[in-house]
């Protein structure tokens, strides 16, 4: 079975304990942590320590935004840095950025060394489709569509992104199956990304199903925003992760069972 695992970003503004605790009550497997200027996130003894309180691992680690002063100089430090750090806490998979909002865009680096960042037996790196975001009518970022995510040897196909430039979530899989190494979760609704599975307009259930069609045994991770959550009401945040959770057990791979 696939591990179901909650995004510390989906509640980047709560403290990594919180989701942690949070992801443990409603059912999550395994946490996805975003790596980012808190200190918490980048610590692996904090991190085991959160492991061990709660029973739920490490199951992904999210690359940052942009370089952190302490972690790494440059993106690709960042990157490889993040990928000692999965081993250090037993993540199987980083995923990574291949163009920044600052227009770097890494991806023939990415590339170039993939084999050497992933090797078998290592934490597997899973390069992230971009989301279409147009500046003066062009698109910021050139992997938002199947053709140029796949040139990728492994990625992380984040449902949401394909949704902003109109490409449809099953035929993106279909086309990308074999590179596909993580996945990211989440519901699209008049034109706002990340929301709860079930409240937008993507067919979710019929690409849970083409996830246990494939056999698909890795990790899908939910990845949300706060305002999804109702972030700052508690309950709000609890009653809906846990509405995400029986969504995707009943009509992914878990159902099945």
């Amino acid at each position: 079975m696939p591990t179901l695992a909650l995004a510390t970003g989906s509640l980047h503004n709560y403290g990594l304990n919180r989701v942690w605790e949070f992801a443990a009550e409603t059912g999550f497997d395994a946490v996805e942590v975003m790596i980012d200027a808190k200190w918490d996130s980048r610590q692996p003894a904090y991190l085991r320590a959160l492991v061990a309180n709660t029973g739920l691992p490490v199951a992904a680690l999210h690359t940052p935004f942009r370089p952190l002063v302490g972690f790494g100089d440059d993106y690709p430090a960042c990157v490889r840095r993040a990928l000692e750090l999965a081993g250090e806490v037993g993540a199987s998979s980083v995923v990574a950025h291949p163009e920044l909002a600052n227009g770097a865009d890494y991806s023939h680096w990415l590339i170039k060394h993939y084999d050497e960042l992933s090797p078998p037996g290592g934490p597997t790196l899973a390069v992230e489709n971009m989301p279409l975001v147009l500046v003066n009518k062009k698109p910021k970022y050139a992997t938002h569509t199947i053709d140029r995510i796949a040139k990728f040897p492994g990625i992380t196909l984040d449902t949401t992104h394909f949704a902003t430039a109109k490409v449809d979530i099953l035929t993106a899989f279909e086309g990308l199956r074999d590179e596909v190494r993580h996945i990211h979760l989440s519901d699209f609704a008049d034109e706002r990304e990340h929301r709860v599975p079930g409240r937008g307009g993507l067919p979710l259930d019929l690409f849970l199903l083409a996830l246990a069609e494939a056999r698909y045994d890795r990790v899908v991770t939910v990845e949300l925003v706060p305002d999804a959550l109702e972030a700052g009401d508690d309950d709000e945040v609890r009653a809906r992760l846990r509405e995400t959770v029986a969504y995707c057990r009943a009509n992914g791979p878990w159902g099945l069972v």
